[in-house]
């Protein structure tokens, strides 16, 4: 499955609910951040595992995550970020459900249901060669696409609805919802920051509150903490 949406729109929030909606939901959920600055090898070994060979005298054998992920999901975080020749790999791996640790002679094989996840439109990566073509054919056959949250105004209240529950259980607050104030503001602001801003508002609002229902003064936007807000409220009380 293949994932994308812009910074923020909840591509890694979208993976974990599948992951927990999925008969795979006891097993692991396992992220890759495909963007290291360690180096190629190193992401490679992260991913596959590594051997000692019998002439090394550091580390012993390393498990990849993908031994690591058997039985669950797989995440690979800005997939298009790897290099072709481990997305090559992955490919080979999700034909034949086998791989080979860095320095193995022997193939292993995992049982993981695999999801990528990308900032831009996957059909562009293809034509530059960010993207392997055969990768993009076995993940793009479920491919979610996340709009901005500017994009879902009319559904803002119920996505912030729905964060709002655990949030306040995390916080250990009784808070029952919005005020209808709130609600009206939550459905009117333009949301730059898309889903992951409206979860750090939520998580400060939870903070800040001290009745049972989300206040309009509880809501604090430090991003945008200029004088091009037009909100007067929201001006008062940043």
């Amino acid at each position: 499955m293949l994932i994308t949406g812009e910074i923020g729109t909840g591509k890694s929030y979208t993976a974990h609910s599948l992951h927990s909606l999925s008969p795979r939901k006891t097993g692991p959920f396992v992220t890759i951040h495909c963007r290291d600055d360690s180096g190629a090898k190193a992401l490679e070994c992260e991913i596959f595992g590594c051997e000692k060979a019998s002439c090394d005298t550091g580390p012993s054998d390393q498990q990849g995550k993908l031994e690591l992920a058997d039985k669950g999901t797989l995440v690979f975080e800005n997939l298009d970020e790897l290099s072709l020749d481990i997305q090559g790999k992955i490919c080979v791996f999700l034909k034949f459900q086998s791989f080979q640790r860095v320095k193995g002679k022997s193939p292993l094989s995992s049982n993981v249901r695999v999801l990528g996840t990308s900032r831009k439109d996957p059909q562009k990566l293809l034509a530059p060669q960010m993207l392997h073509p055969q990768l993009f054919s076995q993940l793009h056959q479920l491919h979610i696409h996340l709009p901005r949250l500017a994009a879902q105004k009319d559904g803002v209240g119920e996505i912030a609805s729905a964060l709002l529950p655990p949030i306040a259980r995390q916080m250990d607050k009784k808070i029952l919802g919005f005020s209808s104030e709130v609600e009206n503001f939550l459905e009117s602001y333009t949301w730059p920051g898309n889903l992951r801003q409206l979860q750090n508002i939520l998580k400060r609002a939870v903070i800040l509150e001290e009745s049972k229902w989300i206040q309009l003064n509880s809501l604090f936007f430090p991003e945008i903490n200029s004088p091009k807000t037009n909100n007067p409220s929201l001006n008062s009380r940043c």
